[in-house]
């Protein structure tokens, strides 16, 4: 199925924007509608963040990278938490299949994800959590996901 990047509004006036998977362009329309989103423009991008990279990763770092870059991707269009983390696991394969069922399974479960990405071993720094929960905590997840970067490659600063 294609990607589509589009751009909406809601009933308040709010413009909204992001990308999702669907069959066709009308099957977009009806996936947003459904969200209380009328579309405004779309266009098919093709391959995205999602299909980018081999879901069989090498290392940790580069499994967390892509689950935060692609978390952060899912929830800045406006899906859920469950919604997106079952979305990366229909896409996983290998045990990063296994950590995102466990991820997955934790969150519907009512888990908050710096709980969930602990239990499934996922992400197990005690700084990385704690950002994680007050991120949650602030209603910032989305945004503070994409910030991780530095943090996971060991590129902060005054490092």
């Amino acid at each position: 199925m294609p990607w589509f990047s589009w751009t909406g509004i809601t009933p308040d006036g709010s413009n909204k924007k992001g990308v999702l998977n669907a069959s066709s362009p009308e099957q977009l329309h009806t996936m947003l509608l459904a969200r209380g989103i009328a579309v405004l423009a779309y266009k098919e991008t093709g391959k995205h963040a999602i299909s980018r990279w081999q879901w069989q990763v090498q290392s940790s770092q580069t499994t967390l990278l892509y689950f935060f870059e692609n978390s952060h991707l899912l929830l800045s269009s406006g899906m859920r938490l469950a919604q997106a983390i079952d979305i990366l696991t229909q896409q996983a394969h290998g045990s990063l299949r296994t950590q995102l069922e466990a991820i997955s399974q934790c969150i519907h479960q009512g888990l908050p994800l710096h709980q969930a990405l602990k239990q499934s071993g996922l992400c197990t720094s005690p700084i990385i959590l704690a950002i994680i929960q007050s991120a949650e905590q602030t209603g910032t997840l989305p945004q503070t996901l994409l910030t991780l970067h530095p943090i996971v490659t060991g590129k902060q600063i005054g490092r």
